[in-house]
């Protein structure tokens, strides 16, 4: 008879979040249609070949994209390409799925992942559908780590002081040395 006390340790964790992601999603516009395999791979190569993401993902250089024709879900696998059915070929949904390829195996719809998606999201899309899928995310309790916010916002009274101290200890150094 076979043991099954160590099943756990070799499964997922459950994907606590999948629908409020997917309620989320469905919020929000779904950007350009992607009619073909060639399309999609385009698109994705666009992607993986931007500065920032070869950077941030340097595992990644290439992602592949198959037809999911026979499939009822869009796919993103770790082993780097996704599987996209005719229902799901479009710009945001090809994004998630890439999102799965670079997110850790056991990431799912969770924080992490979330992060990773909206970061895919303002690099390729722009700050506008990056705002609106956050407020969706935010809107329907979806948990995520903001990237952009830690990357992009820097408050302004704090910039501001932070170059009067330097003023200062500037102004301060060149009265030791006179």
């Amino acid at each position: 008879m076979a043991s099954f006390s160590n099943y756990r340790m070799f499964t997922r964790p459950r994907d606590f979040q999948r629908q409020k992601v997917y309620t989320a999603e469905r919020r929000i516009g779904h950007g350009r249609r992607l009619e073909s395999v060639q399309e999609m791979q385009s698109f994705v190569d666009s992607i993986t070949s931007m500065p920032e993401f070869r950077t941030r993902f340097p595992r990644y250089p290439a992602i592949g994209v198959r037809d999911g024709r026979g499939c009822r879900r869009a796919m993103g696998f770790t082993d780097g390409y996704i599987k996209m059915p005719v229902w799901s070929r479009c710009e945001v949904i090809v994004i998630h799925e890439v999102a799965h390829v670079i997110s850790p195996w056991d990431a799912h719809h969770g924080v992490k992942y979330c992060g990773i998606y909206l970061w895919l999201i303002y690099k390729v899309m722009g700050e506008k559908m990056y705002l609106e899928l956050r407020e969706s995310f935010l809107a329907h309790g979806v948990k995520f780590e903001d990237p952009i916010q830690k990357e992009a916002y820097v408050d302004p009274a704090k910039k501001a002081l932070e170059m009067i101290m330097a003023r200062k200890s500037a102004r301060a150094a060149k009265v030791q040395t006179a």
